[in-house]
């Protein structure tokens, strides 16, 4: 029975075959450029990331990975090797976030690809495939302490000096010069500001770049009964809204969640968001209800479920032209675009 409960995936970016997710109770799962799928029993397998230039080294860790529960293969997991913990402290979320630098190719990435992994409310770095972390810090040593527990991180592929976090409190933020220090990320929705008073106060779920400008990006919040606050209809709302764009680098947002009744994304929570990779108007949202896509940046949306079971969708992830979408109870599935 097709039953397994993935809390996270990532595909290989460039040949589209290869993927890896963490299963709730049953470990990691990889899928080779083949087709072949291997596991690794190891508790609850969570946040996984494979590498951008060689899709045979996966990163992945398990259930509250810092400071001692992150790996990394090298062989498609066919083995698997625990990550030195020299550097980390505290612990992190359940599901620990797991990003790599998206440049490729790159020479030797297992031992150059820089790799960020997320604490509770603080960032680890490593410049050496996680061999050695560093704490983001600022230049007098003081960490960077972000506002709620770190819940989605992002890069943007057409320039990894840009990133974008997102907290259980609603809060994102931006780094601008690589996130290795506390001095390169800005608080985009500071108490008090129009983001602020805009976004739901629940978590940011997922976070999107559109793979050619860095200054576009989307949000996906969960939650159920979100507020709505600045609709395009306020004299007949639609209901609430899960996702946002913004197309300024975050200094705006604006609601992407549907413009008209029965064409826009149901009250329900919001797990992930995906740019398609050759049209960026296009994103696909997964949803406690399946798989919606916008082919207007959001002014409608439709479902985009047919053949895929009733499941909540926990994560979406593209590789090469292929949507893989992972569900908590009923496995992974894949869908060309």
């Amino acid at each position: 029975m097709q039953i397994t409960q993935f809390y996270d995936i990532s595909a290989a970016r460039v040949s589209g075959s290869a993927i890896a997710g963490g299963a709730q109770d049953n470990g990691i799962y990889y899928r080779n450029s083949v087709g072949q799928w291997r596991q690794t029993e190891w508790g609850d397998g969570t946040g996984v990331a494979v590498d951008p230039t060689d899709p045979t080294i996966v990163y992945f860790s398990s259930q509250n990975g810092v400071p001692n529960n992150l790996r990394r293969s090298t062989d498609g997991l066919q083995s698997h090797q625990a990550l030195p913990n020299t550097g980390l402290s505290g612990s992190s979320p359940f599901v620990t976030i797991l990003k790599l630098d998206p440049t490729h190719p790159i020479t030797d990435p297992a031992a150059s690809r820089t790799v960020m992994v997320c604490g509770t409310n603080q960032l680890f770095r490593s410049t050496n495939g996680g061999q050695a972390w560093q704490r983001v810090e600022d230049q007098n040593g003081s960490p960077l302490i972000t506002a709620g527990t770190i819940t989605a991180l992002e890069y943007a592929l057409s320039d990894p000096r840009i990133l974008y976090l997102g907290t259980t409190t609603g809060d994102v933020y931006r780094a601008a010069g690589g996130g290795g220090s506390a001095g390169d990320w800005t608080l985009l929705s500071p108490a008090g500001s129009p983001t602020e008073a805009l976004f739901p106060d629940v978590p940011i779920h997922a976070i999107t770049v559109d793979p050619r400008d860095p200054r576009h990006v989307w949000l996906a919040f969960a939650g159920l009964g979100v507020n709505f606050t600045t609709r395009w209809n306020l004299a007949n709302p639609l209901g609430v809204s899960h996702v946002y764009r913004s197309t300024d680098s975050g200094a705006t947002w604006q609601d992407a969640s549907g413009r008209f009744s029965g064409l826009s994304l149901p009250d329900v929570p919001t797990s992930a968001v995906a740019f398609h990779p050759d049209d960026t108007s296009t994103l696909f949202v997964g949803t406690d209800v399946g798989v919606f896509r916008t082919s207007d940046k959001g002014v409608t949306w439709v479902r985009y479920s047919e053949d895929l079971p009733r499941s909540p969708v926990t994560d979406l992830s593209v590789g090469g032209n292929r949507l893989f979408a992972a569900s908590m109870g009923r496995g992974i599935h894949l869908i060309d675009i």
